[in-house]
């Protein structure tokens, strides 16, 4: 995992920042959550860290999203911060995420090269960990998230325009999903998806549903994961490029 990043964060405390990403942390197993991971409107990442190796520290990585196919054009994975464990192996940290613009992808914690953790959805068949676990993320367009966008590559030739819209949220609970969009294109059918590890438009993404704004742009629609897993979800217009959820970063 490449690390084309690394430096060192001060906190920045707003005001009245609000809660834009949210996702639980697990190990490989993904049978308990490890913790989880939150973004602000600000950009201030903040890690809870919870039953992990005892005092160890993590360097937290994050792993944009990509297509299937990329050309060699993917953004790779960059340091954000560490945080440490106690003795217990719980730990918290807050610093600034390290770049402006839209993200979209994977939260991971590895010591030595190792994946320890990362964000995810998890198993919906363990009731234990449906109850536990959070989800939440901001949708963003899809044609210019993660720096160079994740649409098809350039040898497919231009994507369809951008897709308008104003808000929207994803947000997780008990085994479903719900996708809200406000100022979207009127009366447009769209459908949403959900991929397993950070390559979308690959056997690992599932299609979840389908619903239709009304006459003002706005939906909401509540998807059922299934045994599906996986935290990269898109929102897929019936014309243009749409939307992934994620979080923006000002500059």
């Amino acid at each position: 995992m490449a690390s084309a990043f690394t430096s060192t964060f001060a906190t920045t405390i707003a005001s009245s920042p609000t809660t834009q990403y949210q996702a639980s942390l697990f190990s490989a197993n993904v049978t308990t959550s490890n913790g989880q991971i939150s973004v602000d409107t600000v950009g201030n990442v903040t890690i809870q860290l919870t039953g992990a190796t005892a005092s160890t520290t993590y360097t937290a990585q994050f792993c944009p999203a990509i297509m299937a196919v990329t050309d060699g054009n993917a953004t790779p994975c960059f340091n954000v911060g560490t945080v440490g464990s106690d003795a217990a192996g719980s730990g918290t940290s807050t610093f600034l995420f390290p770049k402006s613009g839209s993200w979209a992808g994977d939260f991971e914690l590895d010591t030595g090269g190792n994946d320890d953790y990362q964000t995810f959805v998890g198993n919906t068949s363990i009731a234990a960990l449906v109850a536990s676990e959070v989800y939440m993320s901001t949708l963003q367009p899809q044609s210019t998230v993660n720096g160079t966008g994740v649409t098809l590559p350039p040898s497919a030739g231009s994507p369809p325009p951008q897709e308008p819209l104003t808000s929207g949220t994803i947000t997780y609970s008990k085994g479903s999903v719900q996708f809200t969009l406000t100022g979207a294109s009127p009366s447009m059918s769209h459908s949403t998806s959900e991929t397993q590890g950070l390559a979308i438009s690959t056997s690992e993404t599932y299609g979840l549903g389908q619903f239709t704004t009304d006459a003002s742009g706005n939906a909401s629609s509540t998807e059922s994961l299934g045994g599906n897993f996986g935290d990269i979800f898109e929102v897929i217009p019936g014309s243009g490029t749409g939307f992934i959820g994620g979080f923006s970063i000002p500059k």
